[in-house]
């Protein structure tokens, strides 16, 4: 009985129990349904807040493609959210063809910050617009809410705004965060129902009291951060709740205006993301075990969203395709690293595997970093998420170069094997098993500088210096016995110019058809290689000796100035330490007033621009008070994501240098003075030869001035054209190895020639000509005097030899006459004789050749004679316009032409004209004949004109001209250049006397080839 009692007694016991769960599952259910139908009640709150707002709301894309937009929207253009959803904003409202100026939701999906901005529509209403950015799950921006007040209608749209303000403030109420707003002094002055239910009602209370449990601010506290800048902030914290539980919460502050747009208070919302950071946490675990899965494969993998765009790579990938890391990779389109050609093919082939779920062993040319292309084998199967919605693909990339190469060496034939390495960049040969060469492609004997012929069958080894022959000796036995050796090494060749070049050699041992062993080598040039990388090393080297050695000033400084960094040489130049200046000084702190005032504007405009500058001198005051003067120049820099960071830059103590350059000028200053001053012409050019200065003696010598021939290279204005060449060359060599004392004949302006005396002396500094001083002595008087000497010296010699042989052609004038006379009188009287006609013609040689001699003895007597010419004031242009009537037809028959340039105002001359046209018919008879006798014709020049107090008058032929060596020689008596019996060799010797008796000279120019040039001199008529 008592066990049946106990049994009932247990049973009513559990039926009581289970009666208990029951009712606390249904409670549990009603609770959840409550729940639910809160949730359902708060979304549907949402979208009856945001289509009953007056202000148009427009969910966007990234590419200005609306989602969603609230009924305000869809109205004021009257279409449906249907009609609008797809089309981009800016084509609907303002009408454009791309996005307005200063869009603040182009901003905000930029800047990842809300934004705003006033727009107007080509309807000119205005309209205030905010673009809010709008996140991921993972954090990345995917579009943005646009929402737009018309400003035009502020009135109504305020008494709207305070209606919809009622209503959200019931839905504040029922939200699932939790929401304070705070006075200015962080006094909580509202809560809702959730902080109520969690913190309990601490209205009055501060803040961080309530919530952290602290006497201060909370660090990074977000209402501290929006009463301050007016702007929404977020923050997350892990906060400990009253029940003890450890939470997480996300935390924004939103500031609250008055009417008059005054910040009163803050709007706090928390968020509980205790269970997304758990989430968080364990995604990162699995991301962190799949990574290193991934790591471990030897293909690479990549994640690419539906976008194409690169989510995820293991380090197979990186290397792939030639990176650096993979964030390089990370947000790139996918299509980047696959050849455009092949592009269309992939699209295809990925609609596919859309398709199809997976697509596998499609091949494709792949991209390196640099550009370079390489063959890969792709697999593709799409991604989806827990819903089973496609979120993209995994691709699986191999590169399969190894085994193209391999099927191409299989395909392709001898021939065109041989055109490959015909016109390989590399060296290529092939050895058999004893070094010796049997192949090489001409790149092989480039590199040698040997021919073919000089390479084959010769030992390789030969072609090495020592220390590479032990190498590839070594290296070669291990091979051919089949043991691993390394495929590239280096080692050095010896050109057949004796020259070493640094080669990498690779190599492969084969069989061929006959199973003897032969090996392929491949060398590739890299001395220039190696030179650059032996130059980078020896500057960075040399980089770091400068940081650590430098005698300057090196200093950073932020966006607005201020140091943040200083080298320890501060404290030698400026007397401070590092300490008193980093973060608290800027360059024109330490510079006087004046300066600062001269300096500002400039770096203002150069952090505006944030362009490197150089050079700018700036003085400095040293803590002693005394002033130094900087060469300061910076350049800006940016941190690894290329945010500018501010400039960093070395000051260079001038001080000295400008001391020394105010001591210069005090030095110029006074040379200066000496070269303004010297009586002496001076110049000074550049290394270019072009003139840098001429003193005044210079000007007031040649008639250039200054201003004329500044700048002007050689050759210059008063070198005599036919010295130009001979000049410039003595001058540039004078440039080069320095002046010495010359003698010189130039010109003045007004082309009347000088001679000077000239010292030169190069200015060097450090070895570098500056420049070329010359210093001239104006010697003309000095070679006017000796001229006259030894014109005077050189006409009384031959004054006295012509009297000697005048004496002597007296003489024998007299004695061969006598006997001349009779030889002509008995042959004429033979000639009217009656003989035979052999014998007449006998007896005329005998009576021409008498008569040609008795010529030439009047000839002797002629010039023997001395008698004074009767001398009348004369034009010599008459004189010459007579002769040349004389001599036009002979003249026009022998093909001679003549130019005449007769000055009009040429002056009369004390002459006898018989004499005077005398000489000028020798003259010209003299020219003539040297012109026949070297061509047919030739054209003869004749020039009279003034030139100081004389009147000259000159005679140009084209003929043969005179050898230098007979120059001289032309006006001595019996002296002839023509055949025997062709001339007495006494005319010019008659001229010259002629001339001279006259008190005039008588000269001749010629350069053999080039005609000669006769010119008379007389003084001009002084009464």
């Amino acid at each position: 009985m008592r066990v049946a009692e106990r049994t009932k007694e247990r049973l009513t016991g559990e039926l009581e129990a289970l009666r208990l769960r029951i009712a606390e599952l249904e409670r549990a259910e009603t609770e959840r349904k409550g729940v639910d139908e809160a949730l359902r009640k708060i979304e549907q709150g949402k979208l009856t807040i945001l289509n009953s707002m007056t202000e148009h709301v427009v969910y966007q894309d990234a590419e200005h493609r609306i989602l969603w937009v609230n009924k305000a929207a869809a109205e004021s253009v009257n279409l449906s959210t249907e009609q609008l959803v797809g089309r981009r904003c800016y084509e609907v409202w303002p009408k454009r063809n791309k996005p307005c100026v200063g869009c603040p939701v182009a901003k905000a999906r930029k800047t990842g910050k809300p934004q705003e901005a006033e727009i107007t529509t080509p309807d000119g209403r205005v309209w205030f617009i905010r673009g809010y950015p709008i996140r991921n799950a993972n954090d990345q921006l995917v579009g943005a809410v646009e929402v737009t007040l018309e400003i035009s209608e502020r009135k109504e749209t305020e008494k709207a705004l305070q209606t919809e303000k009622n209503k959200l403030q019931s839905v504040i109420d029922a939200m699932e965060y939790g929401l304070t707003i705070q006075d200015k002094d962080y006094n909580i002055i509202y809560q809702n129902e959730l902080v109520k239910t969690i913190f309990g009602d601490r209205l009055g209370e501060k803040c961080y009291q309530v919530y952290e449990s602290q006497e201060k601010l909370c660090d990074g506290c977000p209402v501290k951060k929006a009463f301050r800048d007016g702007k929404s902030h977020t923050s997350e914290r892990r906060v400990v709740l009253p029940s003890g539980e450890v939470t997480f919460w996300e935390n924004t502050a939103n500031p609250i205006r008055d009417a008059e747009g005054e910040i009163v208070s803050c709007l706090e919302i928390n968020r509980n993301i205790t269970e997304r950071k758990r989430a968080e946490e364990a995604l990162q675990k699995s991301q962190e075990e799949l990574r290193k899965m991934l790591e471990s494969v030897t293909d690479g993998i990549s994640v690419i969203d539906l976008n194409g765009v690169i989510t995820e790579v293991n380090q197979r990938t990186v290397e792939m395709h030639g990176f650096s890391s993979r964030d390089e990779l990370l947000g790139k389109n996918a299509l980047g690293l696959i050849a455009p050609r092949d592009h269309e093919r992939v699209k295809t082939n990925m609609r596919k595997a859309l398709k199809e779920g997976t697509i596998k062993g499609v091949e494709y040319t792949l991209l390196r970093a640099d550009g370079s292309e390489f063959p890969g084998e792709l697999s593709t199967s799409v991604l989806r998420d827990t819903a089973g919605n496609l979120v993209g693909h995994i691709t699986i990339a191999r590169d399969i170069t190894g085994r193209k190469e391999a099927e191409k060496a299989l395909l392709e034939s001898e021939e065109r094997f041989r055109s490959i390495v015909e016109n390989s960049q590399a060296g290529i040969m092939i050895l058999d098993d004893a070094y010796r060469c049997i192949y090489m492609n001409p790149e092989l004997c480039r590199m040698s500088g040997y021919s073919r012929n000089e390479l084959i069958g010769q030992d390789f080894r030969q072609f090495l210096d020592e220390e590479s022959q032990q190498l590839v000796a070594d290296r070669y036995i291990r091979r051919q016995r089949g043991e691993e050796v390394p495929p590239r090494y280096e080692f050095n060749i010896v050109r057949k110019d004796s020259q070493k070049r640094r080669v990498e050699i690779s190599s492969a041992v084969l069989k061929d058809s006959a199973g003897k062993v032969k090996t392929v080598v491949q060398i590739l040039d890299i001395t220039e290689r190696k030179q650059a990388e032996d130059a980078v090393r020896e500057a960075e080297e040399k980089y770091k000796n400068f940081v650590e050695a430098t005698s300057d000033l090196v200093w950073e400084a932020d966006g607005m100035g201020t140091y943040t960094f200083v080298s320890p040489r501060i404290e030698d130049i400026l007397g401070y330490e590092a300490d008193e200046v980093v973060g608290k000084k800027r360059t024109l702190d330490f510079a006087p007033e004046e300066e600062k005032r001269k300096w500002l504007s400039r770096f203002k405009e150069v952090n505006a621009k944030r362009v490197p500058f150089f050079g700018f001198e700036i003085t400095h005051i040293h803590k002693n008070g005394s002033p130094v003067v900087f060469e300061v120049s910076g350049a800006p820099f940016s941190d690894s994501a290329g945010n500018f960071k501010g400039f960093v830059g070395i000051n260079k103590d001038v001080t000295e240098r400008k001391q020394a350059e105010e001591a210069l000028r005090e030095s110029q200053k006074f040379s200066s003075g000496l070269l303004e001053n010297s009586p002496n012409p001076i110049f000074v050019v550049n290394p270019d030869t072009s003139v840098k200065y001429v003193n005044p003696a210079f000007e007031k010598l040649t008639g250039f001035t200054l201003a004329e021939i500044t700048g002007r290279e050689a050759p210059y204005p008063w070198w005599p054209k036919e010295q130009w060449k001979e000049t410039a060359a003595s001058f540039k060599n004078a440039m080069v190895t320095g002046g010495r004392r010359s003698e010189k004949v130039f010109q003045k302006e007004n082309g009347e020639r000088f001679f000077v005396a000239l010292n030169s002396a190069p200015i060097v500094h450090e070895g570098k000509l500056l420049y070329f001083l010359i210093n001239w002595l104006d010697i003309t008087e000095r070679k006017r005097a000796e001229g006259e000497r030894s014109d005077l010296e050189q006409k009384a010699h031959l004054a006295s030899r012509l009297a000697s042989v005048g004496e002597m052609a007296s003489g024998i004038a007299h004695e061969i006459n006598n006997p001349l006379t009779a030889v002509i009188g008995f042959a004429q009287l033979l000639m009217d004789t009656d003989l035979p006609d052999e014998v007449k013609e006998d007896i005329g040689v005998i009576h021409r050749e008498a008569q040609r001699a008795a010529g030439v003895a009047r000839n002797l007597l002629t010039f023997a004679r001395k008698h004074t010419p009767t001398k009348q004031p004369t034009n010599l242009n008459a004189i010459i316009e007579g002769v040349l009537k004389l001599r036009a037809y002979e003249q026009s028959v022998s093909n001679i032409k003549v130019n005449t340039r007769l000055a009009l105002d040429l002056p009369e001359v004390m002459a006898d004209y018989s004499q005077m046209q005398q000489v000028f018919i020798n003259i010209i008879l003299n020219a003539e004949s040297a012109m026949l006798e070297s061509g047919n014709g030739g054209t003869l020049t004749v020039t009279t004109q003034k030139v100081n107090n004389t009147v000259r008058a000159s005679f140009a032929d084209s003929g043969p001209g005179i050898a230098k060596e007979n120059l001289n020689r032309i006006f001595d008596p019996f002296f002839t250049t023509k055949e025997v019996g062709k001339g007495t060799g006494l005319g010019l010797s008659v001229c010259h006397g002629i001339v001279a008796e006259h008190g005039g000279r008588i000269y001749a120019r010629s350069r053999l080839g080039n005609g000669a040039t006769f010119i008379v001199e007389l003084p001009v008529n002084a009464h």
